[in-house]
């Protein structure tokens, strides 16, 4: 309840800047639904809200732009957008029936495995490409897994302890 009373506070207040730390830390799915609302009105209000959170799922889905610290500095701001692009997508292509690997891949596109009908590839940037070396392939199904956000936070996390 005390949560509740401090969002209520904080958003009734109507102010044009709000500094959150992990708003949703124990509100149940309807209130967390609540609170998102209030954040899309106060957003197409002008206002700007500021969410220090460790949910990155839900960065994910009421950000804008986030911002990563690492030991104390600032290592990324960015639109969410932009960045899910700075990480791989991973491809899962299926076929009716085997097919050998193939001998070479575009640019920024790894074979990550390969079965007789099955390959697992991971893409950076364009689809494009792919799509062109699948053509007249007997492709049977095709999947594509968006870089998530915590792909990216991760990514920087190792990178700053190597």
């Amino acid at each position: 309840m005390k949560r509740k009373l401090g969002i209520i506070q904080a958003f009734e207040a109507d102010p044009p800047l709000l500094i959150l730390d992990e708003p949703t830390e124990g509100l149940d799915p309807l209130m967390q639904e609540s609170f998102y609302k209030l954040l899309k009105d106060s957003k197409a209000r002008g206002r700007t809200v500021f969410i220090s959170s460790h949910v990155l799922s839900e960065v994910e889905r009421v950000c804008d732009r986030i911002a990563l610290l690492r030991k104390g500095e600032l290592v990324l701001l960015s639109g969410v957008e932009d960045i899910r692009r700075l990480t791989a997508r991973r491809v899962r292509v299926h076929f009716w029936r085997d097919i050998a690997a193939p001998a070479a891949l575009p640019p920024n596109h790894a074979l990550l495995e390969t079965t007789p009908r099955l390959w697992r590839i991971e893409v950076t940037g364009a689809l494009g490409p792919l799509l062109d070396l699948l053509a007249g392939l007997p492709v049977q199904d095709m999947e594509v897994r968006e870089a998530r956000l915590e792909d990216v936070v991760l990514k920087y996390y190792r990178e700053g302890t190597s």
